[in-house]
């Protein structure tokens, strides 16, 4: 066992510098600063920002994102890609799904299992569309965004960059603007629209159907 941990310990020192270096290295490559350096003109941190060129760092604004020479925010005005469609298609699906699973556990007859299914098939609709509207652009079924370049882009607040090993700079943003608060819009609409619809439909197949 002891031999074991003498041989296990270099090789593991010598893995870590690899993927250090490694990491370094695509750093480098893609002309990003490593948080803990200071370069002028330029926030540290790969997601720090500033509004104007004299302002503090630090996040940028709901829209915004950091431009990657000067650190400027920037408003988002790109389109989403078929991958971000699909991910919002994914996440109101999953919530489409689970009201239909409990639905079927909950409820009896076929008949008021298929009219609240409809009904919530329609809530889902009208509450994606809702989103639609009132996610900037305002009024148009259609949206602005920031584009995914990479996997950080998701957990900003893991990349709050420390100069120094000293103060942290709270950085943290929704660089994948608008993919995290619309579907928590989109969830809170399904919510209100249940709350309204669900129960008067309910009370109208207690009366002709007897639901028990």
């Amino acid at each position: 066992m002891a031999s074991l941990l003498k041989v296990m310990l270099p090789l593991s020192v010598i893995l870590v510098f690899i993927v250090a270096s490694r990491v370094i290295a695509a750093a480098d490559s893609q002309n990003t600063v490593f948080p803990f350096t200071k370069t002028a003109g330029r926030c540290q941190g790969r997601y720090c920002g500033r509004i104007t060129k004299d302002a503090e760092c630090g996040a940028c604004p709901r829209g915004y994102r950091p431009n990657e020479v000067s650190s400027l925010c920037v408003a988002c005005d790109g389109r989403p890609s078929l991958y971000d469609w699909l991910y919002l298609a994914f996440m109101g699906l999953v919530s489409l799904i689970l009201h239909w699973q409990f639905i079927a556990l909950a409820s009896n007859g076929r008949k008021t299992v298929i009219l609240l299914q409809l009904a919530a098939l329609f809530e889902s609709v009208l509450a994606a569309v809702l989103t639609l509207v009132l996610t900037s652009p305002v009024g148009e079924l259609t949206l602005t965004s920031c584009p995914v370049n990479q996997f950080s882009d998701w957990y900003t607040m893991f990349h709050n960059p420390t100069p120094d090993y000293e103060h942290t700079t709270y950085c943290t943003q929704e660089a994948v603007y608008p993919l995290y608060t619309i579907v928590l819009v989109y969830y809170t609409l399904s919510l209100v629209l249940m709350m309204l619809i669900r129960p008067l439909l309910g009370n109208f197949l207690d009366q002709h159907f007897c639901i028990a």
